[in-house]
């Protein structure tokens, strides 16, 4: 299930993987496919996540792959509430396994970390706890609106949690166990799951354990996360810890994780710990070095233009970007000329030289164009020495008038996602677009009236959020809140 977002773009590569790692460790083996649609396009399209009978397709199989779910076309309580917690719990995957290691390669925020150094497993309880589905609103809308919602703790989901993680700490070397509460200010849920976690430390004397507050276990995760090794804590705890624990590892990017059935009755579910990240879907950035890469050969392709100021732009000298701000539209295309002619020229250097005379093999009648000559690569070199010092020296071209103030680039645009009650038709959404389309300042929008929902990006130096609701708010539906 590929899902939303970078969710397509991460399975297809996960895939990959699989079906060239299978044959090493089982030959002959293979694994068999089943490509499922669901997602929030699917959601707009047929008005659910799934089909009536999706939850007994996914049961019929034993492992489930997912990419990503979330579009903020869709809300939260679709995506997350009426796929995925419910997966978690009608499969019975009590077990979330998050892996937090420092890999050789990957830069660490924290200084001084060695790769290996961090290396932890954090257990998430996954089925219960804070993200259990018991509550809801008394006279909602009104300034007497109460909401209610609890945790569930039960000893048997405690329990099991628990005996896992110590479990999986036996199976570790350093055999270490650290159970994350809160029972000093939760006495009850938490004060449950303290008592689960002494009864069960009896069953394994060979790990050493202990119970750490889960302020006190924040701080640690970036003050010493070399000190832990196995983690078990509730589920909303460990979701926290765990992009912390991602974070401190070099990227969330690089966290996965899996939602296990110990007991092989339903099928488990493998998942990264990123999301759908919609902001980036369809470019392709597989890693931060992807970035380093392009940026750079950018700067070696404008390089060998450099001699007009204006190809400096895209280097990233504000001084100059000061002065031909006009050009700031033409940035990308620049970029791409610049490349282009960069790899032209490479190319040119490594081809075979043409041979003027079809009759001669000799070696002096092969003839090199101006193009592929050192002499030519030597200028590019030049122009990419000039481009890298050339903010040393910007300001003897460029100077700044006295008495003028530093200018700020600033980008102003803002996207907000307005909540809209009443609207149950499509002449609703016209409606409200309608409104919307008169306010200067609204960049785009786009209105649903199958989510209840807006999506409008606008200008902040041009108009403000509340211009925008009281826009709305002169249709006959009312804006219940935005974020």
């Amino acid at each position: 299930m590929g899902g939303d977002g970078i969710g397509p773009e991460v399975i297809d590569e996960a895939v990959r993987v699989v079906r060239a790692a299978v044959p090493k460790h089982d030959p002959g083996e293979d694994l068999q496919w089943n490509h499922l649609p669901w997602s929030s396009a699917y959601y707009l399209k047929y008005g659910r996540i799934l089909p009536e009978d999706g939850w007994d397709i996914l049961q019929q199989h034993e492992a489930i792959l997912f990419g990503a779910i979330g579009d903020p076309a869709v809300p939260d309580r679709v995506t997350i509430h009426e796929l995925l917690l419910p997966m978690r719990r009608k499969f019975d995957q009590y077990v979330n396994l998050r892996p937090a290691y420092l890999f050789e390669g990957v830069p660490c925020p924290l200084v001084g970390k060695a790769p290996g150094s961090i290396d932890m497993m954090v257990y998430r309880e996954n089925t219960e706890g804070e993200y259990a589905p018991v509550g809801g609103n008394l006279y909602p809308g009104t300034e007497h609106e109460i909401a209610v919602q609890t945790g569930i703790f039960t000893r048997r989901g405690c329990e099991r949690i628990l005996r896992a993680a110590f479990q999986g700490a036996m199976k570790r070397p350093r055999k270490h166990l650290t159970s994350i509460t809160k029972s000093n200010a939760q006495i009850w849920g938490l004060g449950l799951w303290d008592d689960a976690f002494h009864a069960v430390r009896k069953e394994f004397p060979e790990v050493k354990s202990q119970s750490l507050l889960v302020d006190a276990a924040a701080m640690d995760f970036v003050r010493k996360p070399e000190s832990f090794d196995v983690v078990v804590a509730s589920n909303l705890f460990g979701d926290i810890l765990t992009d912390l624990s991602a974070a401190v590892a070099g990227s969330i990017g690089l966290a996965s994780s899996a939602n296990i059935n110990p007991k092989k009755q339903f099928p488990s579910m493998f998942e990264p710990v990123h999301g759908s990240a919609p902001d980036i879907a369809g470019i392709s950035i597989k890693s931060p070095e992807t970035f380093i890469g392009v940026g750079f050969l950018s700067a070696v392709a404008a390089s060998f233009c450099c001699i007009t100021p204006v190809i400096v732009l895209f280097a990233g000298s504000s001084s100059i970007a000061l002065n031909f701000s006009w050009i700031e539209p033409a940035r990308s295309y620049l970029i791409m000329l610049s490349i282009a002619v960069l790899a032209f020229a490479w190319y040119l250097k490594f081809i075979p030289a043409k041979n003027n005379d079809i009759d001669c093999i000799c070696e002096t009648s092969k003839k090199s164009s101006f193009f592929q000559s050192k002499t030519f690569l030597g200028i590019v070199t030049v122009f990419a020495i000039l481009m890298i010092t050339f903010p040393q020296y910007a300001k003897v071209f460029y100077p700044k008038p006295k008495g003028q103030a530093a200018i700020a680039l600033v980008d102003y645009k803002q996207q907000v996602k307005f909540t809209i009650q009443g609207m149950t038709c499509e002449g609703c959404e016209k409606h409200v677009n309608n409104e919307l389309s008169k306010v200067n300042g609204i960049l785009t929008y786009k209105t649903s009236y199958v989510t209840g929902n807006s999506l409008v990006t606008f200008d902040q130096s041009k108009v403000d959020i509340k211009t925008i609701e009281t826009a709305i708010n002169k249709t006959s539906y009312k804006v219940k809140g935005y974020d």
